[in-house]
């Protein structure tokens, strides 16, 4: 092995699907964080999460 903690099975599409869920969540985040409602960047956080995984899974 090289190293790389990457799992074989994974496909590019996939990876890539779940990097963009992570972006997304976190400038939900960081926009609601700004305005002070921390709450409601979680709430906004979970449902986008769930949402992309439902839609990229």
């Amino acid at each position: 092995m090289s190293g790389d903690d990457q799992k074989p099975e994974r496909s590019g599409a996939e990876t890539r699907g779940h990097d963009d869920v992570v972006a997304a969540r976190n400038t939900i985040a960081s926009e609601f964080t700004t305005s002070g409602d921390f709450l409601s960047s979680i709430v906004a956080g979970m449902l986008l999460g769930l949402g992309a995984d439902y839609l990229f899974n």
